[in-house]
Formats: structure tokens, sequence, C-alpha cells
């Protein structure tokens, strides 16, 4: 799971509005539950049993269980594997669900990690579970914030929203990575993981050219928390950042620790969904279509 806390508060999950709903063609429709105003869950059932609430999580590409519901679930673990996060790593118990349900549309023999989930249920106990990339790549799916739902479509058919900017997206090693513009990165330009699960633009350390807040201030202290462990780190200003031809201005980074396991060097950091009004993912026609979110933090300049 990415970041899920900073400073004693919980870091925004897919916090936005929208103005447009999708086609009427979706697959399935799905209302989801928001929690402290920033995390989104979602009703899943596994192997038709449920339903159990599940964050969505386009930052993780595998989809976790509690493992007290694995438990309750009589799931027969089939091996280990390792869970690496932002903040550390564990070994943990893997499971082949027969199903994995949302709305009316499953996933069969999806691969589940279990582990326990204590950072998760300090924030909602009702929690069970996190819906990974491994069940979301296999639709278009539409974040819909202002209407509180989520929908699936057959790649083929997803709707076009004209209101929208389209961006080609690249997706490498089931992460789903959008290229931004900026004088901060050492190479001119940031390949970012698209992430519901963090409400800032997070950043390697050795990704960004200046250590020192880029606004010339003190960076900020932050704490930042995943479903495995925490760490203190800061918060830098970045002057310009553009995402296509949409320039920003003073946009706050997350700067993680350089981390090449995590890293792998496909990825600069993390972009967050909570910089969007709405965002229709369709990794396998190689896109995006989104608006941004316009707030007191995140402010588009005027085009020269």
């Amino acid at each position: 799971m990415s970041p899920a806390k900073c400073s004693g508060r919980i870091i925004s999950l897919l916090a936005a509005c929208v103005l447009v709903v999708g086609s009427s063609n979706a697959k399935t429709r799905v209302r989801f539950r928001s929690v402290s105003g920033t995390l989104v869950t979602v009703p899943v059932y596994i192997n038709d049993q449920g339903p159990f609430d599940f964050l969505v999580d386009t930052g993780t590409n595998t989809t976790l269980i509690d493992a007290d519901l694995a438990a309750e679930l009589e799931l027969k673990p089939v091996g280990r594997e390792l869970l690496a996060t932002l903040t550390g790593s564990e070994i943990v118990s893997r499971y082949s669900s027969n199903s994995v349900t949302l709305g009316s549309e499953s996933v069969r023999g999806l691969a589940v990690l279990a582990q326990e989930m204590e950072e998760v249920h300090a924030i909602d106990p009702r929690i069970r579970g996190v819906l990974g990339l491994d069940f979301l790549l296999g639709f278009a799916f539409f974040l819909d914030y202002g209407h509180q739902q989520i929908e699936l479509y057959d790649p083929s058919e997803a709707p076009d929203l004209p209101a929208g900017t389209r961006v080609p997206i690249q997706l490498v090693r089931a992460r789903i990575l959008i290229s931004t513009a900026t004088e901060a990165s050492t190479g001119g330009s940031w390949h970012l993981a698209l992430d519901s699960g963090i409400s800032k633009v997070a950043v390697f350390e050795n990704r960004i050219k200046h250590s020192k807040d880029s606004s010339g201030g003190t960076p900020a202290p932050i704490r930042v928390l995943t479903n495995l462990s925490g760490l203190s780190t800061r918060i830098v200003t970045v002057r310009d950042l553009a995402i296509a031809n949409l320039p920003l201005r003073d946009v706050a980074v997350v700067v993680l620790p350089t981390n090449p396991g995590i890293q792998r060097g496909i990825e600069d950091g993390l972009l967050p969904t909570a910089f969007f009004r709405y965002i229709l993912v369709n990794a396998k026609q190689g896109y995006v279509i989104f608006e941004l979110e316009q707030s007191s933090t995140l402010q588009q300049r005027p085009n020269p």
C-alpha cells in the first residue's frame, strides 16, 4: 500500500469532485464509501462471500487481504511471497482465490497476499483488504469522485471524455507511468506512477535536483506510514510541474528515501489521483483522460 498518513493526519486518497459522468456502456458501476474524507473503499466479494470493504489503490500491483479475513474464509495458502513497500518488506502468505468480484465483474483465480493490517485498521477497522492493479488492469476504470462511484469498462468500449485531457501512459511491470516535466528533476522530467493511495506528489530523493526546498524555505517535516511501518521525511515545494500541456506551480512534493528495490529503474516517484477531478484509466489502450482538481494547494498556471 502507498503512504497513508502524515503529521498525525491521513494523507488524502482519491479526494476530488467531478463534473462529468461516464457513459451508459459501463460493464458495472459501484458506489464507494469515503473514510476520513479521503480514503475510498468499495464492496468486494471474495469467493462469492461478502461484501467486504476494500481500499482502491492503483499504486499497489497486488490485491491484499487481511490475514484474519483469509482465516475466516478458510483460504488455503499456496506459497509465500515478499511484500515490499516504501517503508520496509516482509514475507507473507499467498492464496489463490476462486473469484474476486466488484459489482457484476469478477476476476477468477486471482492471487491475493495476506497480511496484518494494523495501520489500516487504526483508520477504519471495517477495511478488510486492498484492491490492486492486478484486478483493475483487466478493465478500463473511471474514478468519479463527485458521484462517489467507480465504473469498469471493456477497454475497447471506454468512453471518450471530451472535456478532459488525454495523455499517453506507459505500463511497465504493472506500474502506470505518466511523464511530467519539471526543472526540479535531475533529467528534466519525472516518470511518476499513478497512485490513488497518496494525496501529494512523492519523488525519490535521488531524482530531485535540489535537496532543500526549491521555494527557498525550510522543508516541512512529515511522517509517512504504510501498512507495514513508517518513516520520517520532508515536503519540499516544486515551483513548476507540467502534466501534458497543463503547467502547475508551487506543488508540494514528499521526498522519499532512495530505494532501488522499489524504483527498479522504471519510476521516479508517485502521482496522486487526488490531483484530478476525475480520471479514466485505459492501460490496455495506453492512455488516461483526466481533468485537474482546482484547490488552494494545486493551482493551474495560465498558458504563456
